[in-house]
């Protein structure tokens, strides 16, 4: 179970963030929206951009933690070597 949610398991999370991952790879102007209600051009570009936005922000708080995980192994490895 994840986060209290017991709707979602472990493995369908992988699959959602596998999923999320190779959204991030892909260039945001060949996404192909599918609305289940009509949606004017202008609410489609307003969501492309917050989901252009939030990608952003994973893409950040990634590379914020490589460099955290880099540091720490570093940490260890001096002290290992005290």
């Amino acid at each position: 179970m994840t986060n209290g949610n017991k709707n979602v398991s472990l493995p369908e999370l992988s699959a959602y963030f596998q999923e999320y991952v190779a959204l991030t790879k892909q260039n945001s102007a060949d996404w192909v929206f599918n609305f289940e209600t009509s949606t004017t051009p202008t609410q489609a570009d307003i969501l492309r951009l917050k989901m252009e936005n939030e990608i952003g922000r994973f893409k950040n708080a990634l590379e914020i933690a490589k460099l955290e995980n880099t540091q720490l192994s570093n940490r260890l490895a001096d002290t290992k070597a005290q």
